[in-house]
C-alpha cells in the first residue's frame, strides 16, 4: 500500500484547468514546453502527466493583475463626448 498517492493530471484534465484546447497542450509541449508547468515522463509509458501540485504552483507563479482596456484611438464617439461634458459640468 503506498504511504502517498500523488494527485496527477492528464492532458485533457490540465485542458480543463488552463481552459485551452488539448491539442494547443499538445502543441504548446512540442513548440514551446516553457509555456506550460513542468510534465512528468513514467518510463515506457507515453502519456504525459502533470502533477496538481505543480499545476496549482505554476498557476500562481503565473498570475497577473487584471489590465484596464486600452483607450481606442481616434475620435471619440458622440456618446463619449456628451458623457464626458456631462461629467466636466457636474
Amino acid at each position: 500500500m503506498p504511504a502517498a498517492t500523488l494527485n496527477t493530471l492528464t492532458v485533457t484534465d490540465l485542458s480543463a484547468v488552463l481552459k485551452r484546447a488539448p491539442k494547443s497542450i499538445h502543441n504548446d509541449l512540442k513548440r514551446n514546453p516553457t509555456s506550460l508547468p513542468q510534465p512528468i515522463r513514467i518510463p515506457g509509458a507515453r502519456r504525459i502527466l502533470w502533477l496538481q501540485t505543480d499545476v496549482e504552483a505554476w498557476l500562481r507563479q503565473h498570475q497577473t493583475e487584471a489590465t484596464p482596456p486600452k483607450r481606442r484611438r481616434g475620435r471619440p464617439t458622440k456618446a463619449e463626448q456628451l458623457r464626458r461634458q456631462a461629467q466636466q459640468q457636474a
